[in-house]
């Protein structure tokens, strides 16, 4: 509190000083006499000292605006490589196949009878019985008369051999099968066999005027005859 009293005190005393001083021509007007060249202003009372601000300029710093930027990665375009392509020959003409004429089958003007074949005993060489087997009969033309001079033929395989036999119709002595008959003898033991025979008709000319004509045999002594008639359509 005092040490504040004593600064008021000489606060106030500095005052007056600059006031005396001011108004009688200086403090050194007073004491003798020095140059007046020097002139003192007296600060006002009311005046507040003022620290000194040292004031920095500002800079406006322009505020940098991004503008988004578009990166255009270039995309690989393929290219495709045409690999050359084979060229194919010209096509190779085929041959048109050229129809051959078929060979149109005659019509044969005799058939084997109805009725047979017919299969029974060796009634004709009673001294060979069962040991004996064959085929016979005769041909007919179409009014049931017996023609002579036809040839019959036997082909085929018969006890695993083959065979070609021939018989002639008309030239059986005694007529046993009828007249105009003929007989063909197969072998002396009777064997059984399954179309592995054929029999076809020829005129005397040696043309076939059946078509052929497979038939069976058969070991039982009962039917070791078989019968086979032809007759004209």
């Amino acid at each position: 509190m005092i040490k504040r009293l004593f600064l008021m005190v000489v606060l106030v005393l500095a005052t007056a000083f600059s006031v005396v001083v001011t108004n009688t021509g200086g403090f050194f007007d007073i004491f003798g006499p020095f140059p007046t060249e020097a002139t003192v202003t007296a600060l006002p009372t009311n005046a507040t000292a003022t620290p000194d601000v040292t004031l920095e300029p500002t800079v406006d710093v322009p505020t940098a605006t991004l503008e988004p930027t578009l990166e255009v990665i270039p995309t690989e375009t393929a290219t495709a490589t045409l690999e050359p392509t084979a060229t194919l020959p010209p096509p190779t003409p085929t041959q048109t196949a050229v129809p051959q004429p078929t060979a149109t089958a005659t019509a044969v003007p005799f058939q084997v009878q109805r009725m047979t074949p017919i299969f029974m005993t060796n009634f004709v060489h009673a001294d060979a019985a069962c040991n004996w087997q064959g085929v016979a009969g005769q041909v007919f033309d179409a009014n049931d008369t017996p023609i002579p001079n036809y040839i019959v033929k036997i082909t085929g395989l018969y006890n695993s051999q083959p065979v070609n036999l021939m018989g002639i119709t008309g030239m059986i002595a005694g007529l046993p099968y009828g007249p105009g008959s003929y007989e063909i003898v197969l072998g002396a033991t009777p064997l059984d066999s399954v179309d592995s025979l054929s029999v076809q008709l020829f005129d005397n000319a040696g043309n076939p005027v059946t078509d052929p004509l497979a038939f069976s045999t058969s070991k039982d002594c009962n039917k070791n005859l078989v019968i086979i008639n032809f007759q004209k359509k």
